[in-house]
C-alpha cells in the first residue's frame, strides 16, 4: 500500500509540473500574440498613411528634403524620425504633417505626432523596441526615383518578465502611390 501511494504521489507531482509548464507556455504565447498583433496594426496603419503621403523626409520638417537616410542598397544611415505630409483623400480637409519616431527619449516605443504636436505611443507597453529606423529613397523630385520608405523594428514582446519574451524583427517597404513626376 505504501509503495502504491508513493508511486501515485511521484506520478502526480510529474503531471502537475507538466500542467504548470503548459500553462506558462500558453501565457507566453498569448502575450506574444497580443503584442505582435498590436505591432502589426501599428505598422499597417503607418503603411496606409505613408502610401498616400507626400514630401517624405528624415527630419521633423517635410520641407527639408535630405539624403541623410538614403538606403544605398542595404547600407546607409538610418534615421530615428520620419515625416511626411498627409491629406485624407476622402475629405476636403487640408494636408497635415505626420511624424513617426522610434525610441524617442530612450523609451523603447514607436510613436507618432501630428502637426509637430506631442508624440504618442503607437505600441503597447508589452512591446519593447530595441532598434529601428527609417530609410528614404526618391524624396527629391529631380532624382527620377519613385519615393519609397523602408522601415524596420527589432525588439521583443512580453514585457519585463524574461520567461515570456518573444523576439521579433520586422521590416517593410512602402512606395508612394502617386507617381513621382
Amino acid at each position: 500500500m505504501i509503495v502504491s501511494v508513493t508511486i501515485f504521489i511521484v506520478v502526480m507531482t510529474v503531471a502537475a509540473g507538466a500542467v504548470l509548464t503548459i500553462a506558462d507556455a500558453n501565457r507566453k504565447s498569448q502575450s506574444a500574440k497580443i503584442a505582435i498583433d498590436n505591432l502589426g496594426f501599428a505598422l499597417e496603419s503607418m503603411s496606409r498613411h505613408i502610401r498616400v503621403g507626400t514630401s517624405y523626409s528624415c527630419t521633423e520638417n517635410p520641407d527639408e528634403i535630405d539624403t541623410v537616410c538614403k538606403y544605398n542598397n542595404g547600407s546607409g544611415t538610418k534615421s530615428d524620425t520620419f515625416s511626411f505630409m498627409f491629406k485624407d483623400p476622402n475629405t476636403d480637409d487640408p494636408a497635415y504633417q505626420i511624424s513617426y519616431t522610434i525610441n524617442d527619449n530612450n523609451d523603447n516605443a514607436l510613436k507618432t505626432s501630428v502637426n509637430l504636436g506631442d508624440y504618442e505611443s503607437m505600441t503597447s507597453p508589452d512591446i519593447v523596441i530595441t532598434d529601428g529606423g527609417f530609410y528614404v529613397e526618391g524624396s527629391k523630385k529631380t532624382d527620377k526615383i519613385q519615393p519609397r520608405v523602408i522601415f524596420f523594428v527589432k525588439g521583443y514582446a512580453g514585457g519585463s518578465n524574461p520567461k515570456h519574451k518573444t523576439e521579433f524583427n520586422l521590416q517593410t517597404s512602402v512606395t508612394q502611390r502617386a507617381l513621382d513626376s
